[in-house]
């Protein structure tokens, strides 16, 4: 059971940058005003989300890797294949996948704390 949370909790990470770009133009967009309270809670999960992504890009540059961040942005960032990644990058294919999930795990518990451990 515990083992499922904390699944989830990395799912759900990988969801939301899975649509990263979308949220993004979605609160630089027009809407109605009554959409604007739902705009304004993804301009606020954004500015979550871009906190943590500092501050993980952060404690990789102090250990040397930033590879794994540099990964991640090309993946949600820009939009890239993990073939493309891994060409650009030269890294095995298998390479950046690996990084990008260990960046995802860190993410989902900087979003939800310790039940993403659990």
């Amino acid at each position: 059971m515990a083992h499922k949370k904390k699944n989830e909790a990395v799912k759900k990470t990988k969801a939301l940058m899975a649509n990263y770009r979308a949220m993004q133009a979605y609160v630089g967009s027009q809407v109605q005003p009554e959409d604007q309270a739902g705009q304004e809670d993804t301009r606020r999960l954004l500015n979550r989300i871009d906190e943590a992504l500092e501050q993980i890009e952060a404690d990789y540059a102090a250990v040397g890797e930033d590879q794994k961040m540099v990964a991640f942005k090309l993946k949600y960032i820009e939009g890239k294949t993990y073939e493309q990644i891994a060409e650009r990058l030269g890294a095995h294919e298998n390479t950046p996948h690996n990084w990008i999930n260990q960046v995802n795990k860190r993410l989902a518990v900087y979003l939800y704390g310790v039940q993403a451990l659990r």
